[in-house]
C-alpha cells in the first residue's frame, strides 16, 4: 500500500512530532525576540509533514510547498529552527530517490530564500550567509554520500545474486553431464549383458542368469541416480552431497 500510493507515513509522523516539539521549545526560548505560536503557525508546521507524506508521488510540488511554509513561518516572526526540518528531509529524499538535479535546484532555491529573508530582516552578516551556505551544502553532500553507499550496496547485492545464479547453473550443468556419463556407462553395460544373456540363454543358462542379474542391478542403479539428481534439480541449486549422487553438490 505504501509503495502503491507513494506515502511515507512513519517518516511524516516523525517529522511532525520533531517539528512540533522543537517549535514548542524554540518558541519558549525565543519568546522575547519572536512571536508566540498560534493556529496559523501550527498549520505551517504541519505543511512540511504533509509534504513528506506525499513526496514520493509529487516530489517537486511537495518540496516547494515545504520550503514556502518554512519561509512563511520565518516571515511570520515565529521561532527559528523547527520548520527547517521538512525542507532538509525532502532535499535528502530527492537525492536518495534519484532526482538529483531537482534536489540541487531546490537546494539552490532554499539557499536563495534563506539569504533573501536574512537581508529582509537586516541581517547582512557575511558569516551568517556563509553559515547558511555551508549548512545546505553539507546536507546535500551527506545525502549524496548516503546515495552512493546505497547504490554500491545494491550493485554488490546484484552482482552476488548473479554470481550465485551462475554457480547454480554451472552446478546443474555439471550434474547433468555426470548423469549423462552414468547413464551412458550403465546402458552400455546393460546392452552388453543383454546380448550375452541372449547368446547364452540356451547353451549356458547359469551365465545367462548372471548376466540378467547384472542387468537388474545396473538398471536399479541408473534409476536411483536419475531419481537423486532430478530431485536435487527440482529443488534448485545443490546445497549438500546426497547419498548416491554423483554430481557436484557443493
Amino acid at each position: 500500500m505504501r509503495r502503491k500510493y507513494g506515502f511515507d507515513p512513519y517518516l511524516a509522523l516523525i517529522v511532525a512530532a520533531a517539528q512540533l516539539v522543537i517549535a514548542k521549545g524554540a518558541s519558549w526560548g525565543q519568546r522575547l525576540e519572536r512571536e508566540a505560536l498560534d493556529p496559523y503557525a501550527y498549520v505551517l508546521l504541519l505543511v512540511g509533514p504533509l509534504a513528506v507524506l506525499l513526496h514520493r508521488r509529487y516530489p517537486l510540488i511537495t518540496t516547494a510547498a515545504a520550503l514556502a511554509a518554512c519561509d512563511l513561518f520565518l516571515i511570520g516572526g515565529y521561532a527559528y529552527g523547527p520548520t527547517f526540518i521538512s525542507p532538509g528531509v525532502l532535499l535528502v529524499l530527492l537525492v536518495l530517490r534519484g532526482r538529483r538535479l531537482m534536489a540541487w535546484v531546490m537546494a539552490g532555491m532554499t539557499l536563495l530564500s534563506f539569504l533573501t529573508y536574512a537581508w529582509m530582516v537586516g541581517n547582512r552578516d557575511l558569516f551568517h550567509s556563509v553559515w547558511i551556505l555551508t549548512s545546505i551544502m553539507l546536507l546535500m553532500v551527506v545525502a549524496e554520500l548516503v546515495r552512493n553507499v546505497r547504490e554500491r550496496r545494491a550493485e554488490r547485492a546484484r552482482v552476488e545474486e548473479e554470481e550465485a545464479r551462475r554457480q547454480a547453473s554451472e552446478e546443474r550443468l555439471t550434474m547433468a553431464q555426470e548423469l549423462h556419463d552414468v547413464l551412458a556407462h550403465n546402458i552400455s553395460l546393460i546392452h552388453v549383458q543383454a546380448s550375452t544373456a541372449l547368446h547364452l540363454i540356451d547353451a549356458n543358462p547359469e551365465q545367462a542368469r548372471s548376466a540378467l542379474a547384472t542387468i537388474k542391478t545396473a538398471s536399479k542403479e541408473v534409476l536411483g541416480e536419475m531419481r537423486s539428481v532430478l530431485n536435487v534439480l527440482r529443488e534448485g541449486a545443490p546445497r549438500s552431497p546426497r547419498p548416491g549422487s554423483t554430481g557436484s553438490t557443493s
